[in-house]
């Protein structure tokens, strides 16, 4: 009996410990990574009403800046794009969105060539960072969307098994954060959703940084666009599919049936599929950090863009403008651009 005692106390002690390191850990975490744990909470369980919400992978994350969208379109809009998400992430976080707000008007899907290769694309995963989900695992919907892939009972009623789960980036963050640190400084801008990302432009020559490309369309990726968009048009929201810009069509080697897909997709459900791919924004190296991702500079005119065709598109002119030409002049004319001058056009 006394053995038993002894080793239940044991037990107690050592559940205790983990559990305490686990607090710190979360809250190591929850400092370092303060904006992108806000953002995922306001998506997840917050209720600020908004007209538009943008869906995507980091194309639409570091890309689509609402405030300049807004000033365009009036409107009051979020950026929901994950870092590395496909559709199977886009569709969990319109989920949860739906649930705990009201509404939006309309949903922007913007579909990188990735998007549609759920589960075997090099470098990615069905979820491509689990970690930054479990903090919501008493949502359904994410419970439900990690339960193929992880074991969500053991990560969510014994939470110190979430440690086991950190790469060492994640665990020196927990570090940084415990002694003040945060994942980028007060000089990058954020709102509503969005942060900046880079004034890096492309180095000449020219070099690829995304070696790869062609990537599968899986049926899974398909259906759940398909379900996406249903999802929208079930509650009378406004949906648009997006291809945004690529540095001089550096794409060249994607899946031949990618862009037919999206098109016949987008016909089916009668909405539109604004291809940003062609634009001139595409030819100015000074525009892109990468090939795949616009820097600060080329994410404002290509918001202004987007806000330009939100626009139009509820004014009934589905037509994608003929605005790019003059948003892109002011960059041959102008080191620093300037916001007031651009969005009057």
């Amino acid at each position: 009996m006394k053995y038993v005692k002894y080793s239940v106390a044991v037990l107690l002690v050592s559940f205790g410990l983990l559990f305490l390191c686990f607090q710190v850990y979360r809250a190591g975490y929850k400092r370092f990574y303060a904006f992108e744990h806000h953002r995922l909470e306001e998506l997840i369980n917050g209720n600020k009403y908004h007209d538009v919400l943008y869906l995507g992978s980091s194309r639409s994350y570091f890309h689509i800046n609402p405030q300049a969208v807004d000033s365009i379109t009036g409107l009051k809009s979020f950026n929901g794009g994950i870092e590395g998400g496909n559709i199977l992430e886009s569709n969990l976080i319109l989920q949860c969105y739906l649930a705990s707000h009201k509404v939006p008007k309309m949903v922007v899907i913007d579909v990188a060539a990735p998007s549609l290769n759920i589960n075997t694309a090099p470098g990615f995963r069905p979820i491509f960072n689990p970690n930054r989900y479990y903090p919501f695992l008493d949502n359904p919907y994410v419970f439900n969307a990690l339960k193929p892939y992880k074991n969500v009972y053991m990560l969510k009623y014994l939470p110190f098994t979430q440690i086991t789960e950190a790469d060492d980036v994640m665990k020196q963050a927990t570090v940084m954060g415990n002694i003040g640190k945060e994942s980028f400084g007060r000089e990058v801008k954020t709102y509503e959703g969005y942060r900046e990302w880079s004034n890096d432009t492309l180095n000449l020559p020219f070099k690829k940084a995304h070696l790869v490309t062609n990537f599968a369309l899986e049926e899974e990726g398909v259906t759940l666009l398909k379900q996406t968009i249903e999802l929208c048009k079930s509650k009378g929201i406004k949906v648009v599919l997006t291809y945004a810009p690529v540095y001089k069509l550096q794409d060249e080697t994607m899946n031949p049936e990618f862009f037919p897909t999206l098109n016949k997709i987008a016909a089916s459900y009668n909405i539109p599929f604004w291809n940003y791919r062609a634009s001139k924004i595409g030819d100015y190296h000074k525009l892109f950090t990468d090939e795949m991702h616009l820097n600060n500079r080329g994410s404002l005119i290509y918001s202004l863009m987007l806000g330009h065709d939100i626009h139009n598109y509820i004014q009934g002119l589905a037509k994608q403008g003929n605005y790019d030409s003059s948003l892109l002049s002011l960059f041959d004319v102008y080191d620093n651009p300037n916001k007031e001058v651009l969005t009057s056009l």
